[in-house]
């Protein structure tokens, strides 16, 4: 390439649609990640309990719903980009995701729906929800891959994408299962270096499809206790899985020195 090539172009592009992603959850970290940027490749990492899943969920929903109920100003209001995604589960239940979708929208804290027991205007308030939910289910495709491979993984996302124009892709967490190993057996690859190589095809994915990529790992049993920056030296299984990732973020439980620093 001339590197001067188009040179002008580019200089008038600055600014323009595309510079920055659609906005996410969280406005400090969306000013730091510049939003879901298409070819972009965002990790975050942290121990089970911690909320990737549902993080991911709630991020999703705000790319795919256009509306949402906000229970300070007891109104609906538009908030989100009414925009094509796909998640992809690999342990949770399809059960799971629609209850929390379905508590995002209805702004209503999901451990309500355990027993059941609402007042008149949470009913109204639900059925409302699941209005938007019907109203908007092309926005948000769902599919589980309890076993996932590499090869499974990057078909399943060319598909979907291609078929439905999706611009945003969740995969729920990296890690290493039976048919992932069973993919590479007699390679003599390590588990570091699997799990890398499925950080390299959700990047791969992002950019061959020009679409938005979040997924997430799990780190080591250290990483609340760690008084120290952390880092992806907190990651399970290996630090090199963060190689690829263009944004990458540590989900952590504050420690008391943090807290009273708050």
């Amino acid at each position: 390439w001339d590197i001067a090539g188009d040179i002008d172009d580019l200089v008038e592009s600055f600014g323009e649609d595309g510079s920055v992603g659609l906005p996410i959850q969280g406005s400090i970290f969306n000013k730091v990640i510049d939003g879901a940027q298409r070819s972009c490749l965002t990790i975050r990492s942290g121990a089970s309990g911690t909320g990737k899943t549902r993080n991911a969920v709630a991020d999703a929903c705000l790319l795919a719903f256009p509306l949402r109920y906000n229970g300070a100003t007891a109104q609906w209001e538009q908030v989100g980009s009414n925009q094509k995604v796909l998640f992809i589960i690999t342990e949770q239940t399809d059960k799971q995701i629609k209850k929390m979708i379905l508590a995002y929208l209805a702004d209503m804290n999901e451990s309500k729906f355990k027993y059941g027991k609402f007042t008149p205007e949470e009913k109204k308030i639900l059925e409302q929800a699941k209005h938007v939910m019907k109203e908007y289910s092309s926005n948000f495709i769902l599919i589980r891959i309890p076993n996932p491979t590499i090869e499974l993984v990057k078909t399943k996302v060319r598909e979907k994408v291609l078929l439905h124009d999706i611009g945003y892709v969740f995969y729920d967490y990296i890690f290493i299962g039976p048919a992932l190993l069973n993919e590479f057996r007699g390679f003599g690859v390590r588990n570091d270096e699997v799990l890398l190589m499925m950080a390299t095809a959700l990047k791969d994915l992002a950019v061959e499809l020009d679409v938005c990529v979040f997924t997430s790992t799990q780190v080591n049993a250290n990483v609340d206790n760690n008084t120290n920056i952390r880092n992806e030296s907190a990651l399970a299984g290996g630090r090199s899985t963060i190689n690829k990732a263009d944004n990458g973020a540590i989900m952590a439980r504050p420690t008391k020195e943090e807290l009273e620093t708050l």
